[in-house]
Formats: structure tokens, C-alpha cells, sequence
């Protein structure tokens, strides 16, 4: 993901307050070390030359605390949606 999601035009917004792509990942490692044995759904649908929508399904045991709440050993299942539009660059080649 580092070398393909552009760090200056990520926008994710899940039911959250906007957030950059440093804020994604930071959000992402918390959210990983609180719920372990993940089992991810994924299916994509592309429109057009830069459009893709994509559905994740996603079901892990909740082990540690987050967001301060403390861990409840109960399986969880969470589903989010998103809308990414595809931006190319024309590859820079260095001599």
C-alpha cells in the first residue's frame, strides 16, 4: 500500500472524522492489535477507467483493549464500503 496510496491525496472517512493516510495507518495498527485472527471478505467492482468501489467484510475476537474498552474474547464482524477513485502517474525514469 506505501508505494501505491499517495499520502498527500488520501481522504478515508468511516463513520469517523476525516483522516489522512499517516492517521489511517496509525489507526489501522491499533485497530489490529485489538482484534486478532482476522478474516477478511473483500470484493471489488471497477467502473469506468478510475473508478472502483470495494466491500469489506471483515470478522476477528476481540483480544485487547480499544478505544478504551477493554477486550470481551466475543467474535466481531465489521463491514465498511468504500469509493476509491484511480489517479496514474506518468513514471518518472531517472538516468
Amino acid at each position: 500500500m506505501e508505494e501505491l496510496v499517495s499520502s498527500t491525496n488520501f481522504l478515508h472517512v468511516a463513520g469517523m472524522p476525516p483522516m489522512g493516510w499517516n492517521e489511517y495507518k496509525q489507526f489501522s495498527n491499533i485497530f489490529a492489535s485489538a482484534f486478532h485472527r482476522f478474516v477478511r471478505n473483500i470484493d471489488m467492482v471497477a467502473e469506468g477507467e478510475d473508478k472502483v468501489a470495494v466491500r469489506f467484510n471483515i470478522t476477528a475476537t476481540y483480544k485487547g483493549e480499544f478505544q478504551g474498552l477493554p477486550p470481551t474474547g466475543k467474535k466481531v464482524s465489521v463491514s465498511t464500503m468504500d469509493f476509491l477513485t484511480i489517479v496514474f502517474h506518468q513514471a518518472s525514469s531517472k538516468i
